[in-house]
């Protein structure tokens, strides 16, 4: 496989960069300023190469991870973003390097991948990510962590609440490392309060905020989601970037003590570097950072110092899509995706009108057992979808789930997949809807009975199918 076609960076660019890097090191803070800025003004990042493998083109959230050398590790954080109950975002990998063991691997991921001519700082590859992404918020991800199934929901929620430019998250232990018990910092309890980004790993940020700052200093390698939040402030608010708790990602502070070691000696020298750039930087973190120690300060920074969306909402959906329609189709046949059948073609040219927000195509329940057997191989159900079922996948943007049960199919059984088809609407952001109906099959009369009243209008489908009874009886 091969990376789409990019101009070559120029030489003369990265040379910049590597003799900014090079006086840092030095403390000839001055000249790797002047050196950083000659790199910014020359560098194109459309010039890099990429591979577009993504399936949304048109997300709301954009997940960065820039990655040096995390190869399995970085896969596995990908897979654990791909399990996220939320559809409309995009991955994208900035890969600085050390990761070819599963290059093809990635290529084959529903993800944006790009690589770096050098092994940039992650500040650096953020920045990268930022230009290629499209999300209005752009969340960063360390390599080697991994999220739970809310993650991105738990984002979006956070500006659904708040009027803020960006926030950090909470970090929990990925392992039983004991260099994990240094890291307080990652863990600020329960309550939102404001705070400087100083986990860069588990933060995000509305992407037009950050580009209007500049984004991150490519130079810094610690402390600069810190520098970052300053200059936020110094445009927005000081209350503008906050602690959200319920954004969690699991990642160690460091695996061992030479990486420790190492990470203490380079956060000195970062430290040095920030106060040469802003000498009243620690004045604006102290003032952030007292609210960590109180429970009553917490609560105070909560409910008085941030400040809340004067019109909240209960979904990120509702905020974006502006009165458009929502589309819940009910059974029609097990074999989506197999003959181009008429509900199928009808829900994919649906889901591109203007007019419509998001199609979601309910299959209907198949047995579980009844899937190794005989009598399913030969009929329409094709044992290759059958490997699909009691999952949500997508297929053109049609959001497609097929329920399973056990055993026979009793009155307790059939609540229990209705329940599980409330939350995935649920899950989607969807609370009206268009209901669609297909009802010849015996079930329809239960779609109308569980999801009539919050539909804002019901089609009866009958077209091309002569068995009105089951009409007349689903229609009650």
């Amino acid at each position: 496989r091969r990376l789409d076609k990019a101009k070559k960076t120029s030489k003369n660019e990265i040379e910049y960069f590597k003799n900014a890097t090079e006086y840092l090191s030095q403390k000839e803070f001055n000249k790797a300023t002047s050196q950083i800025k000659e790199y910014q003004s020359r560098i194109d990042y459309s010039s890099l190469p990429y591979h577009d493998n993504a399936k949304i083109k048109n997300p709301e959230v954009s997940i960065i991870i820039v990655a040096y050398n995390t190869n399995k590790e970085l896969v596995k954080c990908i897979k654990s973003v791909l399990q996220n109950n939320v559809r409309d975002y995009e991955i994208i990998v900035v890969d600085n390097g050390g990761n070819d063991k599963v290059l093809f691997e990635l290529l084959e991921l529903p993800i944006k991948y790009i690589r770096t001519p050098i092994n940039f700082t992650p500040s650096e590859g953020r920045n990268i990510g930022v230009h290629f992404s499209k999300g209005k918020i752009v969340a960063f991800l360390d390599d080697d962590a991994l999220v739970p199934a809310n993650y991105i929901e738990s984002i979006i929620q956070a500006f659904l609440t708040y009027d803020i430019v960006g926030f950090r998250g909470k970090v929990l232990p990925k392992t039983k490392s004991k260099n994990n018990q240094l890291a307080e910092h990652y863990n600020l309890g329960e309550v939102p309060i404001p705070a400087s980004i100083n986990t860069e790993g588990n933060s995000a940020f509305l992407r037009e905020k950050y580009l209007n700052v500049g984004g991150m200093n490519p130079l810094l390698f610690g402390g600069e989601g810190m520098e970052l939040s300053y200059r936020m402030a110094k445009i927005n608010s000081m209350n503008s970037t906050i602690y959200w708790p319920k954004t969690i990602i699991y990642h160690d502070f460091a695996k061992t003590n030479d990486k420790l070691s190492k990470k203490s000696a380079r956060h000195e020298l970062m430290h040095s570097y920030t106060v040469h750039l802003h000498t009243d930087i620690f004045s604006y973190y102290n003032s952030l950072t007292k609210y960590s120690f109180s429970d009553e300060l917490k609560k105070t920074g909560e409910e008085y110092l941030i400040k809340k969306r004067e019109k909240p909402y209960n979904s990120y959906e509702q905020l974006n899509t502006h009165g458009k329609k929502n589309i819940v189709m009910f059974w029609y046949q097990n074999d989506w995706g197999l003959y181009g059948r008429r509900n199928e073609m009808l829900a994919k040219t649906l889901v591109k009108n203007n007019e419509i927000n998001k199609v979601v195509h309910i299959e209907p329940p198949i047995n579980i057992e009844s899937l190794h057997t005989n009598e399913v191989k030969s009929f329409d159900a094709n044992i290759e979808v059958n490997k699909k079922r009691s999952k949500v996948f997508i297929d053109n943007e049609v959001i497609t789930y097929t329920p399973t049960y056990s055993g026979e199919l009793t009155k307790e059984k059939v609540d229990e997949i209705f329940r599980g088809i409330t939350q995935l609407l649920t899950n989607e952001g969807i609370e009206d809807y268009i209901l669609w109906l297909y009802p010849p099959h015996f079930m329809s009369r239960y779609a109308i009975l569980n999801f009539s009243k919050k539909a804002r209008m019901i089609v009866s489908d009958i077209v091309d199918d002569h068995r009105l009874y089951a009409a007349d009886q689903a229609s009650l």
